[in-house]
Order: C-alpha cells, then sequence, then structure tokens
C-alpha cells in the first residue's frame, strides 16, 4: 500500500501532547510508533486508530481522509456488485434484507453518482 496522508501530527500539536505522551495514553514501550504512524511508514492497528480517536477527538475519516476515501471507494464498488447479484437471485426475505442494507450503504456514497 503506498503512503497515504494523514493528520495525526497536526492533530497531536494541536492537542499541545508530544509523540511521548501519546505513546503512553495508547499503551506503546517507546514514541517511535506515533512517528512512524506520523510519517506513513506504518499504518496504526484498529486499537491505535481508535486510541488516537479517543485521545486526539476526531474521527477515523479525518485523521486517515486519503485511506478513508480508498476504502469507502471500495466498499462501494462491493455493494454494487453484490446488489446487482442479489437482484437476479429469487426473492426472499433475507434476500430483501440484503438488498435494503446494501441500498443504505450506497445512499451514504460521497464518492459519486449512485447506481442503485
Amino acid at each position: 500500500m503506498e503512503p497515504r496522508h494523514n493528520y495525526i501530527r497536526a492533530c497531536r500539536k494541536q492537542a499541545g501532547l508530544s509523540q511521548q505522551d501519546i505513546a503512553y495514553l495508547l499503551g506503546r514501550d517507546t514514541a517511535m510508533s506515533i512517528s512512524r504512524y506520523e510519517r506513513n511508514y506504518r499504518l496504526p492497528r484498529v486499537d491505535a486508530i481508535l486510541g488516537l480517536q479517543i485521545v486526539l477527538d476526531v474521527s477515523s475519516k479525518e485523521l486517515f481522509p486519503d485511506l478513508y476515501q480508498q476504502v469507502e471507494k471500495n466498499v462501494i464498488q462491493r455493494a454494487r456488485e453484490l446488489l446487482h447479484k442479489l437482484r437476479s437471485e429469487r426473492k426472499t426475505d433475507v434476500i430483501d434484507q440484503k438488498i435494503k442494507a446494501l441500498k443504505a450503504i450506497l445512499s451514504r456514497d460521497s464518492t459519486g453518482p449512485s447506481n442503485a
């Protein structure tokens, strides 16, 4: 995965916290992991992303906008594909429920026009 822009450093600075402070709050031994996250050398694990959200009071969408946009784009594309596949299957309550869930995903699409 290519490096993606993030706002960890900017949000950390705005909060007045050091890398060492963030590392301690996230249960890391050193600030090196925070430095790696900020420089896009390493993508944080889910627990670190959630910790950053809590500490910095910023959503993952705001902390990692490029990554969020790429994941959203992929999910939307797969939702469209799955919706298309399900529409050709025999209609059942389960299929109807899945189609409703997929349409809800597609209604939140901020990547472009919906094909729901």
